[in-house]
């Protein structure tokens, strides 16, 4: 079986990146104004964390699997439980910091999948009428490891 490794969303910037932000552009303009050394250096070391941001969070999501296991028959308008499996198929790098939402609300949250391994966490839904549905699609989001950026990927059940 191919594994679902999902489809890749924009990453958008948080509430602490645009403080980041606001603090390397007065960084920057407070060096070239004062040509402080010492601006410089904290300036590339403010660039270097918002740098190093970007191909971190986007590591921590690719090749990724999600398998969800739902009840055979819910009641409308009765939340309900079901699991999500996160399985990690890259060699080395572990997925950190894994929070799994559906139709936008809050499903769950994982921590660490080690390379090679699964973890699982519990998740819950609520369908408000009657009838036979698939689950919505659930998006994996990180803000690892800084929290400056948010980046989503989208799963779909085959």
């Amino acid at each position: 079986m191919n594994p679902n490794y999902g489809k890749a969303l924009l990453g958008r910037i948080t509430l602490p990146g645009l403080v980041m932000l606001l603090i390397f552009v007065l960084l920057v303009l407070s060096a070239m104004n004062t040509g402080e050394n010492l601006l410089y250096i904290v300036f590339a070391g403010v660039f270097g964390m918002l740098f190093l941001s970007l191909p971190a969070a986007r590591w921590s999501l690719r090749r990724l699997a999600v398998r969800r296991e739902a009840p055979h028959a819910v009641f409308r308008g009765e939340p309900f439980a079901y699991t999500v499996r996160i399985e990690n198929h890259k060699r080395l790098v572990p997925a950190l910091s894994l929070r799994i939402e559906s139709a936008g609300a809050p499903g769950g949250y994982v921590m660490y999948v080690p390379a090679g391994h699964e973890a699982s966490a519990a998740a819950t839904y609520c369908f408000q009428k009657r009838g036979a549905y698939r689950l919505p699609p659930c998006d994996l989001v990180t803000a690892f490891p800084f929290g400056f950026l948010e980046f989503r990927r989208r799963y779909e059940d085959n």
